[in-house]
């Protein structure tokens, strides 16, 4: 009788610990609330700075475990990704303004280009597990060829 005590036991513990797992994060929410993305630089040469503002409400201050971005240029076939970005949690609550840049690479071919980018969010211990995203939406702007730099003597 001991034997299916046990596995009772154990079954039980095992579904209060799988619902304190997926509840919470069934029930989590994105922190930051993107409302718009304002482009600063819409037209931005090689080598250059791309920067934006980021519009949003953010309802907890959480650690950012990544930033995933990607630039697309004028083929499809080149993808230019820029490195991942860890961030301690800082900043208030409430409406927020943040303000990001990004170094167009010399090399980025001339054009239209979209530049995509997605926030990976810890709050908590569950996080971890289950990150929750937050995706910007595709912000567009023109790679222009860069200027040639006068020759010094």
């Amino acid at each position: 009788m001991s034997g299916i005590g046990t596995q009772i036991g154990g079954a039980a513990i095992g579904l209060v610990m799988a619902f304190g797992v997926v509840f919470p994060v069934s029930l989590r929410q994105t922190p930051l609330d993107v409302h718009s993305v304002e482009v600063l630089t819409p037209s931005v040469p090689q080598g250059g700075e791309f920067r934006v503002i980021i519009h949003g409400n953010r309802s907890e201050v959480c650690n950012a475990t990544y930033y995933g971005r990607i630039l697309h240029g004028p083929s499809p076939s080149r993808q230019i990704l820029f490195e991942d970005d860890h961030r301690p949690a800082r900043g208030d609550i409430g409406d927020v303004d943040i303000l990001r840049s990004y170094t167009i690479p010399e090399g980025a071919e001339v054009g239209s280009a979209r530049f995509e980018m997605e926030i990976g969010w810890e709050c908590s211990w569950a996080y971890s597990l289950f990150p929750i995203v937050t995706e910007i939406d595709t912000i567009h702007f023109t790679i222009t060829s860069r200027e040639p730099r006068e020759p010094t003597f």
